[in-house]
């Protein structure tokens, strides 16, 4: 495992072995709605995830598309030793990185192609790790990113504790130099840093009476998403075991009730550098 210099932005939801066991979850759970529209052909042979983060997303990636070899780079030693673990069966097509997304350790035009989930919204210099992205990207590589836009949470019957802790989580990660939007700038921010045929896509969860079971493992999924937080929260006091009590009880009417109404989106891009 080489070694680059580390990111020193904050990570909002920590390290521990419970959250790296929800991210294992998350991109099972998620999994149809991010890979849908996602294609590495057979001259994709060698791509870069850049946030590969425990290897949840590139055991998919190699489960759905077996000829590639990946080149795994994470900011932090603690994800990519649990990476190294998790994907132990799979390390003959896997290398893994230590080192900044604005800092690779490639040579230029190095990869086929390149892989992003759930990263640049942690990163403080989003514009800067995409053009070292497209540094070590060959020209026509595809790029494939999906990234969140947590403005688009819609709750119905209204869910004040769920909404007002939901905006601290976000006030929270920009504090901390992230940003939950970037997916509504994902286009400006591809564009401006030379990658071309830049697409854009909406993944919508739009659940409701229609399909109960589908709604109420999402609303869970949800929850567990912002309890990730709670620990970070509560060591800057912007949460209390009292809001977090009626966190749970009102994810748990919002389920029992067949008629509620979840609404979220994120974005996916797809270019070419």
């Amino acid at each position: 495992m080489k070694t680059k210099k580390k990111q020193t932005t904050k990570y909002l939801h920590g390290y521990t072995k419970s959250e790296q066991g929800r991210l294992l979850k998350q991109a099972s759970f998620l999994e149809e709605k991010v890979f849908d529209g996602i294609q590495f052909s057979k001259k994709h042979l060698k791509i870069i995830e850049v946030g590969s983060g425990v290897g949840a997303q590139t055991a998919i990636l190699l489960k759905r598309f077996p000829h590639l070899n990946i080149s795994c780079v994470d900011r932090s030693q603690e994800q990519l030793i649990a990476a190294q673990r998790n994907l132990k069966k799979l390390q003959k097509k896997l290398k893994f990185f230590h080192a900044d997304a604005t800092a690779l350790p490639f040579s230029k035009n190095e990869f086929d192609g390149a892989f992003v989930c759930w990263f640049l919204e942690h990163v403080s210099d989003v514009q800067g790790a995409l053009k070292e992205l497209k540094r070590v990207l060959n020209p026509g590589a595809s790029v494939f990113i999906s990234e969140v836009l947590n403005s688009t949470l819609h709750i119905d019957p209204p869910s004040p504790t769920i909404m007002k802790y939901w905006k601290k989580f976000n006030d929270h990660q920009l504090k901390i130099k992230g940003n939950p939007y970037v997916g509504l700038s994902l286009g400006n921010y591809l564009k401006e840093t030379g990658f071309l045929e830049v697409q854009l896509n909406s993944k919508i969860f739009h659940l409701d009476s229609r399909d109960v079971t589908l709604k109420n493992k999402t609303l869970q999924y949800f929850e567990e998403l912002l309890f990730s937080a709670s620990d970070a929260l509560t060591k800057v006091s912007k949460t209390s075991p009292k809001e977090l009590a009626k966190l749970k009880n009102e994810f748990n009417v919002l389920r029992k009730n067949s008629k509620s109404v979840f609404y979220f989106a994120f974005i996916q891009a797809h270019a070419k550098a």
